[in-house]
């Protein structure tokens, strides 16, 4: 999988141990995607600019003459009012030091609000099994917080690619920036020896029985990295038609 050097010790961790307990979400009501979903939809087109007129009453003169394969009108008008001179801009007071203490006060305060927003980076390999299923290895880390986690998952992480930011099921915010690449279709005897042999793994991980689930291959995650994996599966769940139109 192709990713970002500087992303490679954090997206792309080997499991090394076996697999070590296979976990559900539940249904979480309260996560939610945070802004649109890239669809490919272009910008509104800016406003057009507004152009200067002149009445024909307030021509005096024009000529018209040939220049580099163009033509050009040259219009003599009558005198018209100019606005008023803008104002000068006052200067702006030069800012306190970093080292003031209000602007110490001020940096406390904004790490009081934003403390509960983390960047998660994740690598992700999906794989297309002959029977119409899904099956993504991924690898989790909270930026500068615990270690890897690795697990397999029932959920597309190509569509949950387009997720710029959520709100996990405890009210924590996330920033998601994901590398991801799909496998290219193989019989499943070949693709179970490769994941066995890049895994270290005897057998392949079972996934739980339900619509969108998981098991951890490796990594021991703290409560708030599962709930933010729990999180991501839910959406995927609820937010699938989204996710989907917006990737075709």
């Amino acid at each position: 999988m192709k990713t970002n050097p500087r992303l490679l010790l954090a997206v792309l961790a080997a499991a090394t141990s076996p697999p070590l307990f296979a976990e559900t979400p539940a249904t979480i009501g309260t996560a939610r995607i945070l802004g649109g979903v890239p669809d490919g939809t272009p910008p509104p087109s800016e406003a057009p600019k507004p152009c200067f007129t002149v009445k024909p009453s307030n021509l005096l003169s024009s000529k018209t003459q040939q220049q580099g394969g163009r033509t050009l009108t040259l219009g003599e008008i009558k005198p018209i009012a100019l606005p008023a001179p803008l104002k000068p801009t006052p200067l702006k007071p030069i800012p306190p030091a970093p080292t003031d203490p209000a602007v110490q006060e001020h940096f406390k305060a904004l790490r009081q609000v934003h403390h509960e927003t983390s960047l998660l980076l994740v690598g992700a390999t999906i794989s297309h099994l002959p029977d119409g299923s899904v099956h993504s290895h991924v690898t989790l880390q909270p930026l500068g917080i615990g270690e890897p986690v690795t697990f397999v998952s029932s959920a597309d992480f190509g569509l949950l690619a387009g997720i710029r930011s959520f709100i996990d099921s405890a009210g924590k915010k996330h920033d998601l920036l994901m590398s991801w690449s799909v496998e290219p279709n193989e019989p499943p005897s070949t693709r179970a020896t490769r994941l066995q042999r890049g895994y270290d793994l005897k057998k392949l991980p079972k996934l739980p029985p339900g619509p969108t689930n998981f098991t951890l291959i490796s990594g021991n995650p703290d409560p708030a990295t599962l709930t933010a994996i729990q999180s991501l599966h839910a959406l995927y769940q609820s937010e699938q038609p989204r996710l989907l139109a917006a990737h075709q």
